[in-house]
């Protein structure tokens, strides 16, 4: 079992359903969480049972090297590099009421880093202060 870098309070593991989303993942870092949204299905091919799609813009970097063949006199193959700075990660609740209780859940952790780390950076400024006052 791998040890992840990121600490615990920072993740919140998604309880829905994977939906058409690239980005496939159950846990996610609240602080890379740019955008998110609950919104009805409106088609439905499978998973009819799953009314509501919960779309969050996740910041996520993501490099593709894309291969394109060139014809004509110099034939051969070119080389793209391409990177995505977010992906969209979906997933698909029960109703609607579901999934706005996973983005009640994800802003309030979001929330509190928030807080945190503000007062964190209240003492540290206040530290500094006191310690240019006693250097003067």
């Amino acid at each position: 079992m791998s040890k992840s870098r990121i600490p615990r309070y920072l993740l919140h593991k998604l309880t829905g359903k994977p939906g058409w989303s690239s980005l496939s993942i159950s846990e996610i870092d609240v602080t890379k969480v740019s955008n998110i949204k609950a919104l009805e299905r409106l088609f439905k091919v499978t998973d009819r049972d799953l009314e509501a799609t919960l779309s969050i813009t996740y910041d996520e970097p993501i490099e593709n090297i894309q291969i394109n063949p060139v014809l004509g006199r110099h034939a051969g193959f070119t080389l793209t590099n391409k990177v995505q700075l977010t992906q969209t990660i979906t997933k698909r609740y029960k109703t609607l009421k579901d999934a706005e209780k996973e983005i009640n859940l994800i802003n309030t952790k979001r929330e509190l880093i928030e807080k945190a780390h503000e007062s964190y950076f209240n003492e540290f400024e206040k530290t500094i202060k006191s310690l240019e006052d006693k250097n003067k």
